[in-house]
């Protein structure tokens, strides 16, 4: 939802941090005491009238216990970014602003136990499986 005088991008964060609260069942007066800000500004934030510091986004990310990239990441999902280069894009910039790319960090984000660095640990083995696995492919020599 677009608000006059609003960023689509401060919109979307806004939009994160209700989401995110309402995932860690915080009221707006316990993340507000949780990050040192007043239930007003989480009110604002919440409708993308005012932007987020990233000092502020450091506090909010330790009170919902993610990564700040965490919370950007879902930003990026649910408002448009220009790149500087259009059509040049990372693999990992591409996956983060895809619906599967969200889910990934989503379920990630939720592990309790044995935790994310686990994960990541198996992901990294896997990759190195699959490259060594992987047959080189050359041209034919012509005769």
């Amino acid at each position: 939802m677009q608000l006059d005088g609003a960023n689509a991008i401060d919109v979307a964060m806004g939009e994160v941090i209700a989401r995110n609260r309402r995932r860690c069942e915080l009221s707006i007066g316990q993340l507000a005491d949780a990050i040192g800000a007043t239930a007003a500004q989480i009110k604002r934030y919440e409708a993308g009238t005012n932007k987020v510091s990233v000092s502020r986004l450091l506090q909010l990310a330790e009170a919902f216990e993610v990564a700040p990239s965490y919370l950007v990441a879902q930003v990026v999902v649910t408002a448009p970014v220009h790149h500087c280069r259009p059509g040049k894009n990372s693999p990992v910039s591409e996956l983060l602003s895809s619906r599967q790319g969200h889910e990934l960090v989503d379920a990630i984000a939720h592990l309790r136990t044995p935790g994310p660095g686990l994960l990541i640990d198996e992901i990294h083995a896997l990759s190195k499986q699959h490259a060594n696995a992987c047959v080189e492919v050359r041209p034919a020599k012509r005769l």
